[in-house]
């Protein structure tokens, strides 16, 4: 589990790859994502915790490539995120995704 960082050229051309690191999960937080799974079980506060979790992870992930390829915030037109699923009921046809922008 962990992060895929890939820097584009404008989608409006043809898009080119420019850069991609991969950044992997912390244990703690591994660990945290793959016990609420096994139980399917959770509360709002423990979802609301991991989100918050997900979001600063997440920022420090786009920080630290921005400084490994030397880019500047403004440089960046966008930032998609697909998030990390962590809860399903597939027969409710609910998930429940964490920093999913």
């Amino acid at each position: 589990m962990g992060w895929i960082l890939p820097l584009l050229t404008s989608i409006r051309i043809k898009p080119k790859l420019i850069a991609a690191d991969f950044t992997p999960m912390p244990a703690n937080l591994r660990e945290k994502v793959t016990a609420l799974i096994q139980s399917g079980e959770t509360s709002l506060q423990a979802l609301g915790e991991l989100d918050h979790q997900f979001g600063l992870l997440y920022a420090d992930c786009v920080n630290a490539f921005l400084r490994k390829h030397q880019l500047k915030p403004e440089q960046i037109d966008a930032i998609g995120c697909h998030g990390q699923s962590s809860v399903a009921f597939p027969k409710r046809s609910i998930s429940v995704y964490h920093a999913n922008w």
